[in-house]
């Protein structure tokens, strides 16, 4: 006797990922951005990241920046640069930007 071919039901992880890729961006957000001006140095803006515990940070200059975990490892420690230099020395510019809706 020949049983029907059954298809696994789709797992919640699935699920919730499609909903979250169909949510509008602004209903993802849960708090406000981290900013830090352009001369705070390396260690200034490591230990904001660490304080507010978010693992990146808007760098406040012109055009804006983007400073990441990533980022103070391998532009910043990995690359011996001295860690009082401005933040700005290390972040990525421009950023790519999304509509909120």
């Amino acid at each position: 006797m020949d049983m029907p071919e059954t298809r696994p039901a789709q797992n919640l992880h699935e699920q919730n990922l499609g909903q979250t890729l169909a949510a509008p961006i602004k209903g993802l957000v849960t708090r406000a951005p981290i900013f830090v001006e352009p001369t705070a140095t390396i260690v200034e803006a490591a230990q904001t990241m660490q304080r507010e515990r978010v693992s990146s940070c808007l760098v406040a200059c012109d055009p804006p920046g983007i400073v990441t975990d990533r980022d103070l490892r391998d532009r910043a420690l990995a690359a011996e640069l001295d860690l009082g230099l401005p933040i700005e020395t290390i972040a990525s510019r421009p950023l790519h930007t999304l509509d909120s809706d």
